[in-house]
């Protein structure tokens, strides 16, 4: 029991971060929503995939095409594998 309650909170955490995210992009505040995204995915976000395509889509609002071609392409890649 003792090794799953890190785990829980950690998922918990990723979760609100993820959720923070949305909030954030649905403000249009794109970098604090591509943060609160990366976060998200640090903490090992249980839906890995939701996350980079909402973090994909927050980046190209905020003009940086590179990284969300970089989070799309990752995404593909994994999907592949």
């Amino acid at each position: 029991m003792k090794r799953a309650l890190p785990f829980i909170c950690q998922q918990q955490a990723a979760k609100l971060m993820y959720r923070r995210g949305i909030t954030y992009a649905q403000q249009q505040s794109h970098q604090q929503a591509i943060a609160a995204f990366t976060s998200a995915l640090d903490k090992g976000y249980a839906h890995a995939a939701q996350a980079q395509v909402m973090r994909g889509i927050s980046r190209i609002n905020d003009q940086d095409i590179a990284g969300a071609i970089a989070d799309f392409d990752a995404i593909i890649t994994a999907e592949e594998s």
